[in-house]
């Protein structure tokens, strides 16, 4: 019998539960190079450095640029390298894990939703995204709800409002 973690298999020529410890420890390089180009991105600062990046994890630069190949190669992460900066295109929208909600919660989402649309004062194009996104999520009995409240928030959106909302969202992150 074979196990994963995040895709690596489990070595079964040193017991049933024995992980390579290879596969583990790239495993989890890997995933803590990811969320440190997922935090700089998010909070929008400048493109971090591959000799940087190095020093403080103690590898190479050859094992950070292989680690980057993988983790951009497929599609994963849309990131390029410039004179050893790392650049992650900048309408890349960072995924959320799922979420399993119960009827109570989506309704409570959905309660959220409605609020939100009602007291925004200017239409918003994060918000018609944000009601998109979370239709998408959610029970279609309740998804229909959802997308009816995103309809209601109609309007031309006033560039220096979105603009505005937009820099206040990347300073609370």
């Amino acid at each position: 019998m074979r196990r994963y973690l995040r895709g690596w298999a489990m070595s079964s020529r040193r017991g049933a539960h024995m992980l390579d410890h290879d596969k583990v420890k790239k495993a989890k390089r890997l995933r803590r190079l990811e969320r440190r180009i997922l935090v700089s991105h998010v909070s929008r600062w400048p493109p971090l450095n591959i000799k940087d990046l190095a020093e403080e994890y103690g590898m190479s630069v050859p094992t950070i640029r292989r680690d980057l190949d993988e983790l951009g190669g497929d599609g994963h992460i849309p990131l390029w390298v410039e004179e050893n900066l790392i650049y992650v295109d900048k309408d890349w929208k960072v995924p959320v894990l799922p979420i399993i909600l119960n009827l109570s919660e989506a309704t409570a989402l959905f309660l959220a939703a409605r609020l939100l649309v009602r007291y925004s004062d200017e239409p918003n194009p994060a918000i018609i995204s944000a009601l998109d996104e979370l239709a998408d999520a959610l029970p279609p009995n309740i998804a229909s709800h959802v997308r009816r409240t995103s309809e209601f928030h109609v309007g031309a959106p006033d560039p220096a409002f979105a603009y505005i909302f937009e820099a206040i969202a990347h300073g609370w992150a």
